[in-house]
């Protein structure tokens, strides 16, 4: 069994609270690194993960915010190409809801794209995929988990968000791709009925 799991905080608290399970899972990160805090990048998630789980690991070495063209290319290297591989074929993927203008900031985007961001709407942020409250992609980031786009059908999806603020995101995030858990603190919870 193959386990795709995202970065952010709430994903590496996650990790922290896996334990062993049984042999034969492969832990996979589901996205790039990116230029914040290393202890919440997919890759150190996705090896706690495994390390708490006694679970084996490959990871992926690939900054997130590369452009298109150089992303193709890279993606063409075996190491990537075998890891992209099994991201595909992940029977559960881990995943966090963010704000999108937390999210943006976090990506390092310029104040352009940011204030593009505003003029479409987005609310949430998921995998590198920003939405309105609707649930419409309106931005996407070149990122290697766009990879998911093309994962097995039968695949879990479980996503999980913590916070007051996080209400509009996580609305945003269930309406785009409704996951098949949705994993919430109390006070998110409090916040997704008032928007609602």
């Amino acid at each position: 069994m193959v386990v795709a799991i995202a970065g952010g905080r709430t994903m590496a608290a996650a990790a922290r609270a896996m334990v062993p399970c049984a042999t034969g899972v492969m832990v996979v990160p589901a996205r790039g690194g990116m230029t914040t805090n290393i202890q919440t990048q997919a890759n150190m998630v996705a090896g706690e993960l495994a390390h708490r789980m006694n679970a084996e690991y490959r990871l992926i070495h690939l900054p997130e915010g590369m452009s298109i063209a150089a992303l193709k290319e890279m993606v063409k290297l075996p190491d990537i190409r075998e890891t992209i591989e099994l991201m595909r074929g992940a029977a559960i993927v881990v995943m966090g809801i963010g704000r999108a203008d937390v999210m943006a900031k976090r990506r390092g985007m310029s104040m352009s794209q940011e204030e593009t961001l505003l003029t479409l709407g987005a609310v949430g942020e998921s995998l590198g995929d920003f939405f309105n409250i609707d649930g419409q992609t309106v931005y996407r980031t070149p990122s290697v988990s766009a990879e998911l786009h093309t994962m097995r059908p039968d695949c879990r999806i479980v996503a999980a968000a913590c916070g007051l603020d996080k209400g509009e995101a996580i609305l945003a995030a269930v309406r785009h791709r409704p996951p098949d858990t949705l994993i919430l603190d109390e006070s998110a919870a409090r916040s997704v009925l008032d928007h609602l």
